[in-house]
């Protein structure tokens, strides 16, 4: 290894060893069951079909639905096809009873 190598090296390494975690808020990390089901989303004329794991909160299906709309996570209200009351997003499916898949509706906050 060249001298520049070993500097380029030593200074990554001590760079990356400074890093602090203490501002980051830590999260509650679900464990995962791998019961995935099939989760729909209406939206519009549309329809997304997510599988997710039944211990995944509905903050991953927003997450999800993000990355497929490119609605942002905080703009997006989740409601139970039909009943239009938003769920909690810390939920996951198995504690809301959605242990064989569900139908929702997206709408968008005004």
């Amino acid at each position: 290894m060249s001298q520049f190598d070993e500097e380029s090296y030593a200074s990554t390494n001590a760079s990356s060893a400074s890093l602090s975690l203490d501002g980051f808020q830590k999260t509650h990390e679900r464990k995962l069951s791998g019961i995935v089901r099939a989760v729909f989303v209406n939206y519009g004329m549309r329809s997304l079909m997510f599988r997710q794991d039944v211990d995944e909160s509905f903050l991953e299906v927003k997450r999800a639905v993000e990355g497929k709309t490119g609605i942002p996570v905080n703009e997006q209200v989740l409601a139970l096809s039909g009943s239009y009351k938003e769920l909690d997003a810390a939920q996951s499916l198995r504690s809301s009873g959605f242990m064989g898949g569900a139908f929702f509706e997206l709408m968008t906050k005004a």
